[in-house]
C-alpha cells in the first residue's frame, strides 16, 4: 500500500518569536540542518509521497526543497487554520482529492528533533498503527499516553487513577481506513491528537525512545537543549544541502578558519558559514592583503568538507581573479566542494584588508566590475550565488554617489548585493537604503555593529547577516582565559570548564 507523510506546520511561534520572529518554526536549523528537511531526509525511503501543510508559510517552506513530485505544498488558499484539529482535517481533504488509491498515513509535527536511531526503529517496526511515546517527565501541556482496556489514549488529564506511559511526541502512522472515518466525522477537537485518540481503540504499539532521542521545541529553553544535545547529528541529506536559499527569513552565517569552529557553528544552530580572508589569514599568521590567496580558503573548505559538514558555505573571493587559468581553477574547486557563494569586491588594486582604519580603495569603473562579474557567471557553476561586494561606502559620504552606484550593480549579473560597512554609524547606512528600492538580496557583515539586532537588519531589507569576526574574537578569549589560568594557577577551574566543552571534544574531532 502506498505510503504517505503529512508534516503538520503549525503557525504559533509567539514563544519564538524572538529567534524565528520572520520565518516558521519548522525553518529553525539543528546541526547545519531545517527541521524540516530533517524529517523529510529521515522518512524519504519509508514514504512514496510528502505532503506539507505549509498554509500562509508556503513560499518560504518551497525555497527548501528542488521542485519534485514526491513533495506537496497544502496552502489552504493562503488561510491561515486555527488549532492543529483544524489544519489536519483541511489536510486530509486535499490528500483525499489528490490520491487515486489507499494509503496508509504518517503525521509529523513540524517542530521535533529525532535521532536516527529513534526514527529506525520507528520504521523497522512493520505494525502498520504505530506512535513514538517518549519517557520523559509529563507536562501540563503535553499528550500523555495512558493505556485502556480498549487501548493506547492520548489525554491531558491528570489524576492519581491514570498511569502514565510516556508523551506522545507528534509521530504516529494510522490506516486508511482511520483516515476515511475521520474525515466523516464532523466532530473535529481543537488538537488533532485528541481527535486521533477517538480512533486507538485498534491496535496500537508504542515506538519507545528516551527524552534524549526525541524533543519539541516549544520555547527557546528546549532550543538550547536541542542544541546543546550531542546525540542529535545531521541526517544523511538526500537534496543538495549547499545551497544558499533567499526568502527564507533572515538568515545567519557565522565566520570560520577551521574545521572545529564549524562543528560548533552546525551543532550550534547557524545557517551557513563564511571563509573570509581576514580570519583565515589571522589564523595562519599572514598580512590580509595580496599575499592571502583565495586558494587558501578553499584549503579551508575541503577540510571542512572532508570532516562531513554539508550546510552552505560562502568563501571571500576578494577581488577575484588574476587570470582565465585561475578562474578555471577556482571554479572547479567551488564546483567539487559545494560552495554555495563567492564574494567579489570592486576593488582595482591588490587585496586590502577593509578592516584597517586607513583604508582607501580604488574602485573598479562600473562597466569593468560588469565584465569581471559576468566573466565570473561564464566559469562558475550554476548552483554557486555571485555575491557582489562594493567598497563604495568607504570612500565617500555622498549619499547620491553611494545610491547610484548601489542601482547600478543592482541591475548586474549578481545574486547577492553586499555594500560593506565596516563603520559604525548606522544612522548613515540607514539613510543611504532607505533612499533606494533594490530587487537584488542583500547581506551584511556588521564588524563593528555587532549589538545591532537582527531585526534590524531585516528591516533595512537584508536578507543574510554573516558575523565574520564573531568565531575569531570568542574563541581569542576563551583561550585568553585558558592561558592565564595555566600560567597563573597551574591549573584549570572549575569555573572556566562551564560549560564543560572540554566533554564535547570527541563528539566534535
Amino acid at each position: 500500500m502506498k505510503k504517505i507523510a503529512l508534516i503538520l506546520l503549525f503557525n504559533t511561534n509567539n514563544c519564538l518569536k524572538d529567534i524565528c520572529f520572520d520565518y516558521p518554526k519548522c525553518l529553525l536549523s539543528v546541526c547545519g540542518q531545517t527541521l524540516i528537511r530533517r524529517f523529510v531526509n529521515q522518512f524519504w525511503n519509508y514514504v512514496d509521497e510528502f505532503y506539507i501543510a505549509s498554509g500562509n508559510n508556503t513560499p518560504q517552506i518551497k525555497q527548501e526543497f528542488p521542485i519534485i513530485d514526491k513533495i506537496h505544498f497544502l496552502d489552504f488558499d493562503g488561510k491561515e487554520m486555527h488549532g492543529s484539529g483544524k489544519t489536519l482535517q483541511h489536510s486530509l481533504i486535499e490528500i483525499q482529492n489528490s490520491e487515486t488509491t489507499e494509503y496508509s498515513l504518517l503525521i509529523l509535527e513540524d517542530d521535533l528533533v529525532i535521532t536516527d536511531l529513534a526514527i529506525n526503529r520507528f520504521i523497522e517496526n512493520k505494525n502498520p498503527l504505530k506512535f513514538i511515546c517518549v519517557n520523559k517527565k509529563i507536562t501540563s501541556h503535553d499528550d500523555a499516553i495512558i493505556r485502556t482496556h480498549q487501548g493506547f489514549r492520548f489525554t491531558k488529564e491528570r489524576n492519581d487513577s491514570l498511569t502514565m506511559l510516556g508523551k506522545y511526541i507528534g509521530v504516529i502512522e494510522i490506516s486508511f481506513s482511520i483516515v476515511n472515518s475521520m474525515l466523516k466525522d464532523n466532530d473535529v477537537p481543537e488538537q488533532y491528537a485528541e481527535w486521533i485518540t477517538n480512533y486507538t481503540n485498534h491496535m496500537f504499539v508504542p515506538v519507545l525512545a528516551n527524552h534524549e532521542e526525541a524533543m519539541e521545541i516549544d520555547t527557546p529553553e528546549d532550543y538550547s537543549v536541542v542544541l546543546h544535545n550531542y546525540n542529535i547529528k545531521p541526517t544523511k541529506d538526500v537534496f543538495n544541502s549547499s545551497m544558499l536559499h533567499f526568502d527564507q527569513g533572515l538568515q545567519s552565517f557565522v565566520g570560520v578558519y577551521d574545521v572545529i569552529g564549524a562543528k560548533v557553528a552546525c551543532q550550534m544552530g547557524l545557517n551557513g558559514l563564511y571563509l573570509g580572508s581576514y580570519q583565515i589569514s589571522s589564523a595562519k599568521g599572514k598580512k590580509d592583503n595580496e599575499d592571502f590567496s583565495i586558494k587558501e580558503s578553499l584549503d579551508i573548505a575541503r577540510d571542512i568538507r572532508h570532516a562531513g559538514i554539508e550546510m552552505p558555505m560562502i568563501i571571500d573571493g576578494m577581488s577575484g581573479y588574476q587570470n582565465l587559468d585561475e578562474l578555471k581553477y577556482i571554479s572547479k574547486q567551488i564546483s567539487d566542494l559545494k560552495i554555495g557563494g563567492i564574494c567579489v569586491d570592486d576593488l582595482a588594486d591588490n587585496h586590502k584588508c577593509s578592516m584597517n582604519e586607513d583604508f582607501a580603495p580604488n574602485l573598479l569603473s562600473i562597466d569593468k566590475y560588469r565584465n569581471k562579474l559576468n566573466t565570473l557567471r561564464m566559469y562558475l557553476p550554476s548552483t554557486c550565488k555571485i555575491i557582489a561586494r562594493t567598497e563604495i561606502l568607504h570612500i565617500t559620504n555622498n549619499l547620491y554617489t553611494i545610491c547610484h552606484r548601489l542601482l547600478e550593480i543592482d541591475s548586474m549579473n549578481a545574486d547577492i548585493l553586499l555594500p560593506h560597512y565596516v563603520k559604525q554609524d548606522i544612522h548613515f547606512l540607514e539613510e543611504a537604503l532607505n533612499k533606494i528600492s533594490l530587487k537584488t538580496p542583500l547581506m551584511i557583515i556588521p564588524s563593528r555593529l555587532l549589538n545591532i539586532d537582527k531585526r534590524h537588519w531585516k528591516k533595512l531589507g537584508y536578507e543574510y547577516v554573516i558575523y565574520a569576526n564573531a568565531n575569531l574574537r570568542l574563541r581569542t578569549e576563551k583561550l585568553e582565559q585558558l592561558y592565564e589560568e595555566l600560567t597563573i594557577h597551574n591549573s584549570i577551574s572549575e569555573k572556566m570548564l562551564e560549560p564543560n566543552i572540554l566533554s564535547h571534544m570527541y563528539d566534535f574531532g
